[in-house]
């Protein structure tokens, strides 16, 4: 199975030997939703990052008696943004596996190794 990462980082290759094989295949669709997809995360992954530190952040609040409803309120809306996030992953995911899945059946049409796809694609 073709690695996303390596279609990634071959992406000029896997065009010239789809190319080079009679098929067709849009690229930059692909190129485009990973980046997309690729900025979600970064996101996705900052949000729960501050989701941690503010949830430490109330617990001390907590802690020392002070009101923490506002901050509070706040996570609500970051809890629903990441799942917001979550759920555009997860499709993103899906469209990856579909597009991979297609890209490997028109370039490889057989499992190989990573050194054998290096091979191919050279």
């Amino acid at each position: 199975m073709l690695e996303i990462k390596f279609v990634r980082q071959n992406l000029d290759a896997v065009q010239n030997a789809l190319e080079a094989r009679g098929q067709e295949a849009d690229l930059s669709e692909f190129k485009k939703s990973d980046d997309q997809r690729r900025g979600i995360l970064q996101e996705l992954e900052a949000l729960r990052h501050q989701r941690n530190v503010v949830s430490e952040q109330i617990a001390e609040m907590k802690k020392s008696g002070e009101n923490a409803d506002d901050v509070v309120a706040e996570m609500r809306d970051v809890s629903s943004k990441i799942k917001e996030l979550d759920k555009a992953v997860a499709e993103s995911k899906m469209f990856h596996r579909s597009k991979m899945d297609r890209l490997f059946s028109l370039l490889l049409k057989r499992e190989l190794t990573y050194c054998q796809q290096l091979f191919l694609l050279s």
